[in-house]
C-alpha cells in the first residue's frame, strides 16, 4: 500500500470504498473479516443522504455502516507492527463512516420533523370539520406542502419559508379552507390554476378529497383546460436546466405571430360583418373585437425577459420566472376554454376569412410548458 496516495481514495464517493480496492491493498491478514463484503454492501447503500426520500434507505444506510464498522474492527485487531499501512487505512476509513453517520443523523432528524409535521397536519385537517382554517400551499408541478392552522400568520411564516430554503421556485397560495360535503373545500377569489393533483397527495394521509372553491362557487377543470395547465405546473427541478436561448426565442416569436394573425383575421371578419349592415352582424362584430383585444399577452413578455435572463446567465432570475410562466400558460389555456364559443365562431366563420387560433396557440403552449419540465 502506497500509504500516501491510497489513503487520498477513502473518501465518501471514492474507490476505496470497493471489495476491489481493500483486497489489492490491506494485508492479507485481514483478509478473511468481511470488509470486502461490508465496502460492497457501503457503495451500495450509503448513497448521499440529502437524495434519499424514503426512511428504509436511511435505515439501509445505517445498518451498512455499522456492517462495515464492525468489519473494520475486527480487520484492526488482526494488524501487528508489520500492517501499520492497513492499520492507518482503517482508522481513515472509521473516520469517513464517523461523518457520515453524523449527515444520517441529520437527515433522521428532517425525516422524523417531517412525520411529526404530517401528524400535526392530519390533526389540524380533522378540525376544519368543525370550524374554518387558514391554510397555505407551496406548489411546484408535483411537489408541494400543505400548511394549515387556527392562525393566518404561521401559515404565513411557514410558506414563505418553505418556498426559500426547500421549494425554491415555487408558487404560494394563501387562504380559508373548510369541510363540507365530504370535501375539504379550497377557497379562492380568482380561478387557481389545476392544484387538484398535488393536493389530492398531500390529503392522501387524511383520507381527504378536496375541492375548489371560487366566490362561493365549486368549480371543475374540464379535460380541454387541465391538459396545458397542470402540465404548465408540473415542471420538477433543474428547471431551464439545458434550455437554450433559441429555444425560448422561436416559442416566444411562434406565440406572438399566432396573435397577431389572429388579431388581423378577426379585424377582417369584424369589417365582413360590419359591412353587411345587419344588426346582429354588428353586436357580434363588437364581441369578437373585445376578443382580439383581450388575447393573453403576459406569456409572451415572460418569455422574453427568461431570454434575457438566459443571455446574462442569471441562474436566480430563471428561477424566479418559472411561477410567472407556469400562471401564463394557465391563463392562456383558460382564456382559451372560456372563450371556446367565440373562438369556435371567428375560425368557423362563413366568410371564408381565414382565423386559425386553438390549434396553433395551444402548440405554442406546449413547447412553453416544455421549457419548464
Amino acid at each position: 500500500m502506497d500509504k500516501k496516495k491510497d489513503l487520498k481514495d477513502i473518501k465518501v464517493g471514492g474507490p476505496a470504498f470497493k471489495s476491489d480496492w481493500w483486497n489489492k491493498r490491506c494485508s492479507s491478514k485481514c483478509k478473511k473479516e468481511g470488509v470486502d463484503k461490508a465496502l460492497d454492501a457501503w457503495s451500495d447503500f450509503c448513497k448521499d443522504p440529502e437524495k434519499f426520500e424514503e426512511s428504509d434507505e436511511l435505515g439501509k444506510a445505517k445498518m451498512a455502516c455499522n456492517g462495515l464498522r464492525t468489519a473494520l474492527g475486527k480487520a484492526k485487531s488482526k494488524c501487528g507492527k508489520l500492517q501499520g499501512d492497513t492499520k492507518a487505512a482503517i482508522e481513515k476509513y472509521l473516520d469517513v463512516i464517523g461523518g457520515y453517520e453524523k449527515d444520517l443523523a441529520a437527515k433522521e432528524k428532517e425525516f422524523e420533523a417531517d412525520e411529526a409535521e404530517a401528524k400535526n397536519l392530519v390533526k389540524a385537517l380533522k378540525q376544519t370539520r368543525q370550524r374554518q382554517m387558514f391554510y397555505g400551499l407551496v406548489r411546484k408541478g408535483k411537489e408541494g406542502r400543505l400548511f394549515v392552522s387556527k392562525k393566518q400568520q404561521p401559515i404565513k411564516r411557514l410558506a414563505r419559508k418553505a418556498k426559500s430554503t426547500e421549494i425554491k421556485g415555487a408558487i404560494i397560495f394563501l387562504g380559508v379552507c373548510d369541510f363540507a360535503e365530504g370535501k375539504l373545500r379550497f377557497h379562492f377569489e380568482e380561478k387557481p390554476p389545476n392544484l387538484k393533483p398535488v393536493l389530492r397527495t398531500l390529503l392522501a394521509d387524511a383520507g381527504m378529497k378536496p375541492a375548489i372553491f371560487v366566490n362561493g362557487e365549486e368549480i371543475s377543470y374540464p379535460e380541454d383546460e387541465t391538459d396545458l395547465p397542470d402540465e404548465a405546473l408540473e415542471a420538477v427541478g433543474g428547471f431551464f436546466s439545458g434550455v437554450e436561448r433559441q429555444q425560448v426565442e422561436e416559442v416566444r416569436s411562434s406565440l406572438e405571430q399566432q396573435r397577431v394573425a389572429a388579431i388581423k383575421g378577426v379585424s377582417q371578419l369584424q369589417n365582413e360583418l360590419l359591412s353587411t349592415g345587419d344588426h346582429r352582424a354588428t353586436q357580434i362584430a363588437d364581441i369578437i373585437k373585445q376578443l382580439a383585444l383581450n388575447f393573453p399577452t403576459a406569456l409572451e413578455t415572460l418569455l422574453a425577459d427568461l431570454r434575457d435572463a438566459i443571455d446574462a446567465e442569471d441562474d436566480d432570475q430563471t428561477e424566479m420566472l418559472k411561477g410567472g410562466i407556469q400562471m401564463a400558460a394557465a391563463q392562456w389555456a383558460t382564456f382559451l376554454s372560456s372563450n371556446a364559443d367565440s373562438v369556435a365562431g371567428c375560425e368557423n366563420n362563413p366568410w371564408g376569412v381565414k382565423i386559425e387560433i386553438v390549434g396553433p396557440v395551444r402548440s405554442s403552449l406546449q413547447e412553453a410548458v416544455k421549457l419548464a419540465s
